[in-house]
């Protein structure tokens, strides 16, 4: 993840930088587009402490490099591919329930409602972000802002109308985007068997 980060993200170091030593008790470890075996030797180091304290590494490119050697498993992609398997896995995740909603719930825009005729995030008249609490209902929201004033406990998961225009929560869209990322279709996309995704 350290690594993808930095193309998910830019170079904002809020988002991608982590103390690389935390790496050295990780049970598992995906180096995923980036060799730290042979040319981040900074890194690298702490993939080598991980392993020798049982962790498992997993690399996931295009070469068969010196982190693919040293990893416990290589995974080849096609080039570009790799938007097909890393959607496969957040499919794997969300549809066993791997994921923490508390975190969904506290940090991301999951919970907001997303009209269905325009794709866009419901709002209200002043152009308040709409949630839906449990206890109170509709509710506005502020993306960014932590505790939602007046929330009890938000709906990750769901339709609603709002103010005659049907809705879901972005979560829900999310889980049906993700629905059509199988191993098998990945497979199709990637190269990688649907067994190993």
């Amino acid at each position: 993840p350290f690594y993808t980060a930095y193309y998910d993200l830019g170079n904002t170091y809020r988002y991608m930088t982590c103390d690389p030593r935390n790496w050295d008790n990780s049970d598992l470890i995906i180096v995923w587009g980036a060799n730290p075996i042979e040319n981040q030797q900074r890194m690298g180091r702490h993939i080598v402490e991980a392993k020798a304290n049982g962790g498992k590494i997993i690399d996931i490119g295009l070469l068969f490099d010196g982190t693919a050697g040293y990893a416990d498993e290589f995974v080849p992609v096609k080039p570009g591919s790799d938007a097909a398997l890393s959607l496969c896995m957040a499919n794997h995740i969300v549809s066993n329930n791997l994921h923490q909603p508390a975190y969904l719930l506290e940090h991301t825009v999951a919970p907001f409602l997303v009209r269905d005729d325009t794709n866009e995030f419901m709002r209200d008249g002043d152009g308040n972000y709409i949630v839906v609490d449990k206890q109170f209902g509709f509710i506005t929201a502020t993306p960014g802002v932590k505790a939602i004033e007046g929330a009890t406990e938000l709906e990750l998961e769901g339709a609603f109308e709002v103010f005659g225009v049907p809705c879901k929560t972005a979560f829900t869209r999310l889980k049906e985007h993700l629905a059509k990322y199988t191993p098998e279709y990945q497979e199709t996309v990637t190269g990688v068997p649907a067994a190993t995704a």
